[in-house]
C-alpha cells in the first residue's frame, strides 16, 4: 500500500540520478501542486520553482520542524 499524498502537502524527492554515494539521498522540499492519478504526481520545489513529475516510490513526508 501506497502512503497516502494530497495536493499541498510537502514532501522531500528521491536523487535517481547524478550523485555520489555520499551525496544527499533526497532534496526539497517540495510542493505538492496536481494529482495525475494514484501514484503520479506533479512536485513544485519551494525554493526553486521548477516543477517535475514524480512517482509516490520517490517522495518522503516532510515535516517543518520550526512549526510545531
Amino acid at each position: 500500500m501506497n502512503p497516502f499524498y494530497e495536493v499541498g502537502d510537502f514532501v522531500w524527492a528521491k536523487i535517481l540520478t547524478g550523485r555520489s554515494k555520499l551525496d544527499a539521498r533526497f532534496h526539497g522540499p517540495f510542493e505538492i501542486i496536481k494529482k495525475i492519478n494514484s501514484v503520479k504526481f506533479i512536485i513544485r520545489h519551494t525554493e526553486q520553482g521548477y516543477q517535475q513529475e514524480e512517482h509516490v516510490n520517490n517522495f518522503l513526508p516532510y515535516f517543518d520542524r520550526n512549526n510545531n
